[in-house]
């Protein structure tokens, strides 16, 4: 199951890694190169992001914070470990755009959605009727709610006076976990279901087949 997403923090243990090519929750192994530099490689893809160190007091003590020089730091969740390939950086270019321009990064995010219904149904169209389509193919209602929120939402954020996402930055910043969650239910789960299946023995899944072309019959 797809993780909560969890922020890079100044020295702690496990976050989701910063970089677009990786995105992955991971262990971080952390270093001081001066006294106001640090790094912080994560295990899973080998790359090290950059943080500045300060002191602040607290009561009567000097606590270490830290805040992420590079990559540039964002609140918006990292993309799903199974999104594809074609659709992360226009993800990754809204995470980045999210704290200045909501608006920009939901215009951004629908345009993910467009990418996103086309990769699933094999060709180009319209996001409202490549939507229709996928629900006529059995898709689940929670995930057409998640798809429907980020068009109609990316289409009005395009269009000044019908909806200003820039006064409800969290309204945008949920689009992402959206997207996320339509990659975790339409890719993720039925490969993991495919991958179980396919682990049982042959003569059960023939077993299995026979029982539902019987039912068709």
């Amino acid at each position: 199951m797809f993780r909560q997403f969890t922020p890079p923090s100044f020295q702690a243990e496990r976050f989701h890694c910063p970089f677009a090519s990786c995105g992955a929750f991971a262990h971080m192994t952390w270093r001081r190169v001066a006294d106001t530099v640090c790094m912080a490689e994560c295990t899973c893809c080998g790359e090290q992001s950059i943080w500045r160190r300060y002191l602040v007091q607290q009561d009567s003590e000097f606590k270490a914070k830290g805040e992420m020089l590079h990559p540039i730091s964002t609140d918006a969740p990292a993309h799903h470990p199974d999104m594809p390939e074609h659709i992360k950086d226009d993800y990754e270019e809204a995470r980045l755009i999210w704290a200045k321009s909501p608006r920009g990064s939901a215009a951004l995010l629908r345009l993910v959605v467009e990418k996103l219904c086309n990769h699933l149904t094999g060709k180009k169209g319209d996001i409202n009727s490549q939507i229709g389509t996928l629900v006529k193919d059995g898709l689940q209602p929670k995930v057409q709610k998640a798809l429907d929120s980020v068009r109609v939402i990316g289409n009005e954020a395009v269009h000044p006076g019908t909806m200003d996402l820039n006064d409800t930055p969290e309204l945008a910043l949920s689009l992402f976990r959206l997207v996320n969650l339509i990659i975790q239910s339409c890719i993720t789960d039925p490969k993991e279901a495919d991958a179980i299946y396919g682990s049982l023995p042959a003569n059960k899944r023939l077993g299995i087949e026979n029982r539902d072309n019987a039912k068709i019959d």
